[in-house]
């Protein structure tokens, strides 16, 4: 969306996280991603997996710190920018839905919403969780409107993508199932 007022929201996401992003130091659950990230890929991968993790969050901060490097600034704005991507595919959510109030309002809730605020300030899997899953929440919400085939690849990669981050994701995934049931059962 182009929508002034979603891009003013994506702003203020922005300027919200990464306001004292580097004050706080490394605290218990991030001193996980600050040490496997520094490891060769390998060894990142099993000591991720071997502590019941899944790796996709770390493959990618593992990428960034080769780039950025892996001070708390840098580990952090991973969270941030995947915090941030959430807030227009939330509105695009809630305008494929409810229409464009809706969708600016869903972006001003997001953006300033506490807990993204908190995780998005974290080195930690949960904000490319969120973004992942609302582009998946997006695909479902257009394909149930649309009945457009091609949206099912994209659906089926947010569910692997998901199922590569987080755990939660098998609640999402089951919840959806019979949302696609019951839609496939009207058309037949």
């Amino acid at each position: 969306m182009r929508n002034p007022w979603v891009l003013g929201a994506i702003a203020a996401a922005f300027l919200l996280r990464v306001f004292r992003l580097d004050m706080a130091a490394i605290w218990l659950d991030e001193t996980f991603t600050a040490s496997w990230v520094v490891l060769p890929w390998g060894e990142m991968l099993s000591a991720a997996l071997a502590d019941n993790h899944l790796p996709l969050y770390f493959i990618l901060v593992k990428g960034w710190t080769l780039l950025a490097g892996d001070s708390p600034w840098a580990l952090r704005f991973v969270s941030v920018i995947f915090c941030c991507a959430a807030v227009p595919v939330i509105a695009a959510i809630a305008n494929t839905l409810s229409g464009k109030t809706a969708a600016i309002w869903a972006a001003w809730l997001t953006a300033l919403s506490p807990f993204l605020v908190h995780h998005g300030q974290e080195a930690r899997m949960y904000p490319l969780f969120a973004f992942i899953a609302s582009i998946n929440v997006l695909l479902l919400a257009r394909f149930l409107q649309e009945k457009s085939v091609r949206l099912r690849y994209g659906y089926l990669l947010t569910n692997v993508a998901m199922l590569a981050t987080h755990y939660y994701a098998v609640f999402l995934i089951t919840i959806a199932l019979p949302i696609l049931f019951v839609s496939a059962r009207q058309r037949w």
